[in-house]
């Protein structure tokens, strides 16, 4: 957080528009679904498509009106807020075995 974000400019007209279109388009079940893998190993072959969702995600989370495309919505098992906290918290835990196993258990060193 800061002062900058006090500062946001108006939303452009029809955005909200817009999200209401994306609310209801396939664009939150196909993010759902790649986020929702549960194979590291998976995300590390198709990884140009998960860096493409997770931007996707990013652009969607700077632009106020879209961020309640990422909160829990109607028919929707999990948020997309929900699947990333997920995401990171997995991937963080296969980087720290990861370490722990080619690093020699010697706390990890630089690369």
């Amino acid at each position: 957080g800061g002062a900058a974000e006090g500062l946001a400019p108006a939303p452009p007209p029809g955005a909200e528009d817009l999200c209401a279109v994306l609310e209801r388009s396939c664009l939150v079940p196909v993010l759902a679904h790649y986020l929702g893998n549960e194979s590291v190993l998976d995300m590390e072959r198709h990884r140009l498509t998960h860096l493409r969702c997770l931007r996707i995600i990013a652009v969607l989370a700077r632009a106020r009106p879209m961020r309640r495309l990422l909160l829990p919505l109607e028919g929707q098992p999990e948020c997309i807020g929900q699947l990333v906290t997920r995401l990171r918290d997995r991937v963080g835990l296969y980087v720290s075995l990861a370490g722990k196993v080619g690093g020699g258990g010697g706390g990890g060193g630089g690369g």
